[in-house]
């Protein structure tokens, strides 16, 4: 083989390797605003926030649960005669100092500190989760208001050509080439633009407000956009991805293996813990002491019996059980629900980037050029007016249904991002120069 060949052949794997990377996500793009929103609600968002106390909590509880209770240190004056108060005055008297410390049994610790790690990293994920989550909910926002813009502009337009549209045809009425009807449906249909314009307008405040309030701005702080959306056809996802890259499964596994853990704990119960005394007792001296005033040490080592095993070890042992099988069959639950909800999202996510090349590349330039052909037709009286109008509502009506399956098409994508805890194509959203 030549070495041109080869050259060339090891071009088109690179181009393909890359392609390949660039459809999977790697490389993915968004645009600098909704980059800063993004940046702006993990850094603002109270519910993030407060997660990132919540795993300082469960970080700072695992060295408190690996390391034993405080020593208790005590002094007793024993046999005091109550006469005079005097420790000279008997053998008997004496001042005791005293140092315990309880040791629960060996496996108790580690077994705490395991569960309560397990916790803190599940603690972690759902952190993680939730910014995905919120990231999700920011960029749904963030969609909703292009439709919106989108959709109060193409109303302003349409009211624009009705408005052109009505003054011929009111023109015509006033010399008898046009009937009523005519003014009266162009009026019509101005008016139902109308309240369209209206309720677009109440849904960007309530959009706007849901938006200011992810990111903790104050009510009222002004979102202005320009928009360019994108789309490639996301890539399947690998059923191992839904399983390992979702923070949410992640915090449920460590769930479980919190619940073992506290099992094993609960367990370890049927053990004693041990209780370790010494005290020191100083003695003054006493004439007729056979000790002649010695001090006396003494040494004690004490334990719980587990006597009510049954009643107590044994049931907190099937408590803990059933946690455990709870946990399990939650994470089943859940990992069955995401499997579902990313084929689901997946396929819908297909669809629609079918749908919007469909009208891209032929419902709307048909529906352009009907309205166009019909509009300048009118304006040389060969077609009426009735037609004309509903060739522009034909028009008003795909525009506005575009529009709507651009924002449908990166919600899901977004949506899948959330659920597969990475990017799921490498979508490009750009801002207009």
């Amino acid at each position: 083989m030549k070495w041109s060949n080869v050259a060339k052949l090891f071009s088109v794997m690179i181009v393909v390797i890359i392609s390949f990377l660039s459809q999977r996500g790697f490389g993915s793009d968004v645009s600098p605003e909704l980059r800063d929103l993004l940046e702006e609600a993990e850094a603002n968002n109270p519910e993030i926030q407060s997660l990132r106390y919540q795993v300082d909590v469960f970080q700072a509880r695992i060295p408190q649960v690996s390391f034993l209770e405080d020593p208790e240190v005590g002094f007793q004056a024993t046999n005091v005669p109550w006469s005079d108060f005097s420790f000279n005055a008997s053998s008997m008297s004496s001042k005791d100092w005293s140092i315990s410390q309880k040791i629960p049994f060996p496996s108790k610790l580690h077994f705490r500190r395991k569960a309560t790690q397990a916790a803190a990293h599940g603690t972690k994920n759902y952190l993680e989760e939730n910014i995905n989550q919120i990231r999700f909910q920011v960029k749904k926002a963030y969609f909703d208001l292009y439709k919106i813009d989108k959709g109060l502009s193409i109303v302003k337009k349409n009211r624009a050509l009705l408005s052109n549209l009505s003054k011929i045809a009111e023109a015509r009425y006033a010399t008898s080439q046009a009937s009523g009807p005519d003014v009266f449906r162009a009026q019509t249909f101005y008016a139902s633009l109308e309240n369209v314009l209206l309720s677009l307008e109440q849904e960007r405040d309530s959009i706007g407000l849901r938006l200011n309030a992810l990111l903790n701005r104050p009510q009222g702080t002004p979102l202005i956009f320009k928009y360019h959306l994108t789309q490639d056809t996301p890539p399947p996802p690998l059923d191992k991805e839904v399983y390992t890259n979702r923070p949410l499964l992640r915090a449920m596994a460590d769930k479980v293996t919190e619940s073992d853990y506290q099992v094993r704990l609960a367990r370890s119960d049927y053990f004693p813990d041990f209780d370790f005394e010494f005290s020191y007792m100083q003695r003054d001296f006493v004439a007729g002491d056979p000790m002649a005033g010695s001090d006396f040490v003494t040494g004690s080592v004490k334990m719980n019996i587990p006597l009510w095993a049954y009643w107590r070890q044994s049931r907190a042992v099937q408590e803990r059980k059933a946690e455990k099988k709870a946990a399990e069959y939650q994470y089943q639950a859940l990992r069955n629900e995401t499997v579902s909800s990313v084929e689901e999202s997946y396929q819908r996510g297909v669809r629609q980037s079918r749908q919007i090349k469909i009208y891209q590349n032929s419902l709307l330039p048909q529906a352009r050029a009907t309205y166009e052909s019909s509009y300048a037709a009118y304006q040389l009286q060969k077609e009426d007016f009735f037609s004309t109008i509903e060739a522009l509502k034909d028009l008003y009506e795909m525009e506005m249904a575009y529009y709507d399956l651009q924002s449908d098409y990166h919600t899901t994508l977004a949506f899948l991002e959330w659920v597969l805890g990475r990017p799921a194509q490498s979508t490009t959203v750009k801002k207009e120069k």
